[in-house]
């Protein structure tokens, strides 16, 4: 089923109350053609903001008021940049249809911005939209793009566009909150999460992050210095890392990912690998998600460790093993969510542009495994932090023990009410009563109105 975002949605209502028909804070229809439409969550301002999955990838919705209606925006996360962009004619992203009031042309103000997957051309708008109006809302120009490269392939496709959540130059002013705070959540089977904008203590299964990472407003990370791959060090020179929800899978430097699939290979446990050699990658066997043979049984796959300065954070093989087959037998495969990247790497699912050839791309399974909050702790001097916890997937609220009690109590109202009427004295004057006494509506013939 071919995924498409609504626009122009009317808000239905009765008695002055508004309906929706809702699923996960959003409502679906469906058209006579079968596909689906996702509209605007409801009239009441949500704290949280959904995050959804399609086969497109992980998207929010941006919203406005027109009049009486919602004009809603499905659009990409950009947890790496501040620019905000609408496409014009961008790849496979769909036309943003900029008119007035709510949204303005400049023409004359051209603009470009370059993401991890692709670059951007155009001119400035500015458009009346926002995530939550007590959050954030679009204060600053964004870009509207009318040329792209670097596209090919299904990235965009559904989409309008990128919510830039950095806050270099004035796009702090998108955010409401002083603190310029906001938080990425994912469940454990990576299908869906929300953005906060705040640190919900619930969401972490610790107090303490395991790393605070220093990062600039566009929530870069500098200073890599290590990677340790089981007993393997790796010294890394002049390399960054971002996060980027919609990474197809963990991306390293096309060297460090060399050195990186050869310490994997020597440092698994029980088994000896035999992963695809670089003569190969034509193939994408090699470059891109390697699936890798094994002999023996595999007891444990090292982890990945990142060192920034003092501090370091780990990515088990949780985050990065893709699946292990025959894992209890003589001989199997395993595949590893990892890709290398460069801008000289022709293949999409490698290829970055050139600002990012010496970046670590982290990707929606680390974001599931981390409960990642982003702090503008210090943005005058471009040092903020980006606080790393790991995720409480099964928080405890009460709310789960509340509902036991009512339905505890349901149940002994349920039992007292059936005794009342088990043990009361047959009244032989009811004109319904049988010989013996007996009320018919507890007879075989007549269920009882409490079943």
């Amino acid at each position: 089923m071919r995924f498409l975002c609504s626009s122009h949605i009317f808000l239905l209502s009765l008695l002055s109350l508004s309906i929706v028909l809702t699923s996960n804070g959003r409502s679906i229809i469906e058209n006579q053609s079968g596909s689906s439409f996702l509209l605007h969550r409801t009239t009441t301002e949500f704290k949280n903001i959904p995050i959804n999955n399609t086969d497109v990838g992980f998207y929010i919705n941006l919203s406005a008021d027109v009049d009486k209606k919602v004009d809603l925006t499905c659009m990409f996360p950009a947890l790496y940049s501040s620019k905000t962009f609408f496409s014009s004619a961008c790849g496979k992203f769909f036309q943003y249809q900029c008119k007035e009031p709510t949204c303005k042309e400049f023409p004359e103000q051209a603009t470009t911005a370059e993401y991890p997957s692709f670059s951007a051309k155009g001119h400035e708008i500015s458009s009346s939209v926002y995530l939550t109006k007590q959050d954030w809302s679009l204060n600053v120009n964004a870009l509207y793009a009318t040329e792209c490269s670097g596209t090919d392939g299904e990235y965009g496709d559904g989409m309008y566009g990128m919510v830039g959540m950095g806050i270099d130059g004035d796009s702090y002013k998108n955010f409401a909150n002083k603190g310029l705070t906001f938080s990425i959540y994912l469940d454990e089977d990576v299908e869906k999460g929300e953005l906060m904008f705040s640190k919900d203590k619930k969401r972490a299964l610790s107090a303490d992050p395991v790393a605070s990472l220093p990062a600039n407003n566009n929530w870069h990370v500098k200073g890599i210095n290590m990677l340790e791959v089981g007993k393997k060090k790796i010294e890394v020179k002049e390399t960054s890392l971002i996060f980027d929800i919609n990474s197809q899978a963990i991306g390293f430097p096309v060297s460090m990912y060399k050195e990186i699939l050869e310490a994997i290979s020597t440092n698994v446990q029980g088994a000896v690998l035999t992963c695809p050699k670089e003569e190969e990658k034509e193939t994408n066997s090699f470059n891109y998600r390697p699936t890798c043979e094994f002999t023996g049984n595999v007891t444990a796959v090292p982890t990945i460790s990142v060192s920034i300065g003092n501090q370091n954070f780990d990515l088990p093989s949780k985050i990065y093993v893709q699946y292990i087959k025959n894992v209890s037998e003589s001989k199997g495969s395993i595949q590893f969510n990892i890709r290398a990247l460069s801008s000289e790497l022709t293949d999409v699912k490698n290829y970055v542009t050139p600002s990012y050839d010496n970046y670590i791309i982290l990707d929606s399974y680390t974001l599931s495994y981390y409960y990642t909050v982003f702090e503008g702790s210090d943005r005058e001097h471009n040092a903020n932090k980006i606080h790393l916890y790991v995720a409480n997937h099964h928080p405890s609220d009460g709310s789960s023990y509340v509902a036991i009690w009512l339905i505890l109590a349901a149940l002994a109202a349920g039992a007292i009410i059936y005794l009342g009427h088990y043990f009361k004295k047959p009244d032989t004057k009811y004109a319904g009563a049988s010989e013996e006494g007996q009320d018919p509506l507890l007879t075989p013939d007549h269920p009882s109105s409490n079943q």
